[in-house]
């Protein structure tokens, strides 16, 4: 073999090892979550916009799963994703499990860990008590440290969420 094919192969693998350790330190400086809703507690969870509509003096829960897809047990936080409290003429409470986390949602968030390859699920009670706005959009988002953030959102009583 000549030095000069030798030295392109060896270029070729130091090339292709800097490009593997780069990409595994990059994913390890930044675990990966995930947010999916539905309207249904068992799921399908989904990371698309989907559509819900509440009539008048009608409530509907809608759920959001929280997927930590690291190696990593994280520290995250859940918020509303700038819905914005409760729209008027609409209440939002929120729940993980049975408790009422609807102030910290609404405020900077709610904190929680979430072990590795492990998921948590939050649930938004929606309420359209009085007319108000036509429709607006419902989002969750988690967020932490050393993760970047994911959300999934509602559009309700189509609201275009533009």
């Amino acid at each position: 073999m000549k030095a000069g094919n030798r030295s392109w192969i060896v270029a070729t693998v130091l090339t292709v090892l800097v490009v593997a350790i780069g990409a595994g330190s990059a994913s390890a400086l930044s675990p990966e979550i995930t947010v999916k809703a539905s309207k249904h507690k068992s799921g399908p969870f989904t990371h698309d916009l989907q559509h819900l509509n509440i009539p008048l003096d009608a409530k509907k829960t809608v759920y959001w799963q929280v997927k930590n897809k690291s190696d990593l047990d994280l520290e995250l936080s859940f918020d509303d994703a700038a819905t914005g409290g409760n729209p008027d003429g609409f209440r939002i409470s929120w729940f993980k499990g049975r408790k009422n986390v609807s102030s910290d949602v609404k405020g900077t968030g709610y904190d929680f860990p979430l072990k590795a390859h492990k998921r948590k699920l939050f649930a938004a009670v929606v309420r359209h008590n009085s007319t108000g706005v036509p429709g607006f959009c419902l989002g969750g988002q988690a967020s932490g440290a050393i993760v970047f953030s994911d959300s999934s959102y509602f559009t309700v009583n189509d609201n275009d969420c533009g």
